[in-house]
């Protein structure tokens, strides 16, 4: 229970932190707007391959 509470209060601090410290430009910024990059098919495989390994390894490691 005390984990649980550590947990969820660091969690808390780093989602109050992420949406207080955006890089977004202020009112002098960008003249033009900023190319945007497209995720393709070879990004999404890599990070799909990536999660189903970790949960290989976690549940393997439960064993």
């Amino acid at each position: 229970m005390k984990n649980a509470i550590k947990f969820l209060f660091i969690l808390t601090i780093l989602l109050v932190f992420a949406n207080i410290v955006n890089a977004q430009p202020g009112s002098g910024g960008f003249t033009d707007e900023p190319n945007d990059v497209p995720l393709d098919g070879g990004v999404i495989i890599l990070a799909v391959a990536s999660a189903s390994y970790g949960i290989k390894k976690l549940i393997k490691g439960k064993k």
